[in-house]
């Protein structure tokens, strides 16, 4: 009899087979690809373009929901999850007023509140540090520019400042994924170098570059599950045009370098 390899297998049915040290997500043939992640002690929560989802540690679906397009990289503010909006239906900006906006869900996945950013009109990652919320805009597009914005709004999403942030090397759209460590923001861009990097605080100046690309997707393993060490997950993309997934990288963080790792076992 002919041996066939397990993940041939699986590929043959359309399923991904999960390498040690990898999370990929059960479903895997979204309409667009994912945006960004985020994680607390019950699961992964994935915005994918028109939908959230939060899986368990295993990367199996427990709660969906669709959004309208698109999504951007979400966060977790004092227990809820928290995702920008970019609306593109020319009818559902008129009857909403606007095209920046930050949709508010529960932990599983129910809609809660949205709230207009008319400063911010494109809205694409935002992260929640002492009080306040980060946003990052898209103001230049596609073309490659020099430089990015980052809105900062208070707890209650009233808007606050502007800041203009360098990281040296030209981008596309605006930052990709933010998050926090170590008091900073970390911020990842589409860049050819230098994509992703940690920002002061309250400046947003470069103090130091991230070793891997983040521009998927970045959040920190929650102590229940990193057995004491410094865990992160590294979204990467799946699939193909109409037929998008992703899968979780785990790596631990430690020197200012990523080793393989895996999740502690409960």
């Amino acid at each position: 009899m002919f041996k066939i390899h397990l993940a041939a297998l699986l590929a043959v049915f359309g399923v991904l087979a999960a390498a040690a040290g990898e999370i990929v997500c059960e479903k895997q043939d979204f309409a667009g690809h994912l945006q960004g992640i985020v994680a607390d002690a019950s699961g992964i929560y994935w915005s994918f373009y028109d939908s959230v989802i939060k899986t368990d540690y295993t990367g199996r679906i427990i709660a969906s929901v669709k959004a309208p397009r698109h999504t951007g990289d979400p966060c977790i503010a004092e227990g809820r999850i928290c995702v920008p909006i970019i609306l593109y239906d020319r009818e559902d900006i008129k009857r909403e007023g606007g095209t920046g906006w930050v949709y508010v869900y529960d932990t599983d996945l129910k809609f809660l509140s949205k709230t207009a950013l008319p400063e911010t009109p494109r809205p694409g990652a935002m992260t929640f540090f002492d009080g306040k919320f980060y946003i990052a805009g898209s103001d230049f597009g596609k073309k490659p520019h020099p430089v990015n914005p980052i809105y900062i709004y208070d707890r209650e999403l009233k808007f606050e400042r502007k800041v203009i942030v360098d990281i040296g090397t030209p981008t596309q759209y605006g930052a990709q994924t933010l998050n926090v460590a170590d008091g900073k923001i970390l911020a990842a861009f589409y860049a050819k170098a230098r994509g992703s990097v940690l920002l002061s605080v309250p400046d947003l100046k470069v103090e130091k570059e991230f070793p891997a690309s983040l521009s998927v997707g970045f959040a920190f393993v929650p102590p229940e599950f990193s057995g004491g060490r410094r865990l992160v997950l590294i979204a990467r993309k799946t699939g193909k045009r109409g037929a998008h997934g992703a899968k979780l990288l785990i790596r631990e963080w430690r020197d200012d370098k990523l080793f393989n790792a895996e999740l502690a076992k409960r």
